[in-house]
């Protein structure tokens, strides 16, 4: 998410809007940051959990729909992988699967095919999905569970398999707004979820979801 949002940030300051500053890390980190008092006007997640963790903290205001993505298990075009099957001899990055949301969404969809503990001698676990699909374009592991959009965006990465929808919950972000926000980020959040953002969200690779046409409340 860090690349796409970059791109927003930078066209909605070019339409006059404000500059955003942008702090990127796995959920689980920036939630627990807010928790303990970072500033913060908003707060973008890969799974509705680390929304939940700071509304039940009354860290939340207003939360909204922002894009899809799907998953996929990559390789590094330099060493194209056409199958894959643990005990194959191929090391795997795997984003941590108790706090992240990408591990979460990675076990249910190697669990769903029957292959998450059969992988578990050959992974490599990492911090976040920017540390996952790190370390495969430095090829350092053969393969990773990835978000499509990061594989979109990386000229090196070759897609081995998109997993189906069924096989994990839904990859849905939502922004959430903090409370006492600056007005710049209520303009921000309109921006991200209107027709010019729409356009950068898809060049990466990730799906607009449709806007309410009220906000959302936190909880809901």
């Amino acid at each position: 998410m860090a690349a796409p949002l970059a791109a927003a940030s930078g066209d909605f300051r070019a339409r006059g809007g404000a500059e955003v500053r942008i702090n990127s890390a796995a959920s689980s980190v920036l939630a627990r940051q807010i928790e303990a008092g970072a500033a913060a006007d908003l707060f973008i997640s890969a799974h509705p959990r680390w929304i939940t963790y700071l509304t039940e903290r009354a860290e939340v205001e207003r939360v909204h729909p922002l894009v899809g993505n799907r998953l996929v298990l990559a390789s590094h075009r330099d060493v194209p992988v056409t199958l894959a099957e643990p005990g194959d001899g191929l090391r795997i990055a795997l984003a941590d699967a108790d706090h992240v949301p990408l591990g979460w969404y990675s076990r249910q969809a190697l669990q769903k095919q029957g292959t998450w503990t059969a992988w578990q001698p050959y992974r490599v676990t990492t911090e976040n999905a920017g540390h996952t699909r790190q370390l495969l374009e430095l090829q350092q592991v053969d393969l990773a569970v990835l978000y499509a959009g990061d594989v979109h965006q990386a000229a090196s990465l070759h897609v081995v398999t998109l997993f189906s929808e069924d096989d994990h919950e839904p990859i849905r972000y939502q922004i959430a707004t903090m409370p006492g926000a600056a007005p710049e980020a209520t303009a921000f959040v309109a921006y991200l979820r209107g027709e010019n953002a729409a356009a950068i969200w898809r060049r990466f690779g990730l799906v607009p979801l449709e806007p309410t046409t009220a906000a959302q409340a936190a909880g809901d």
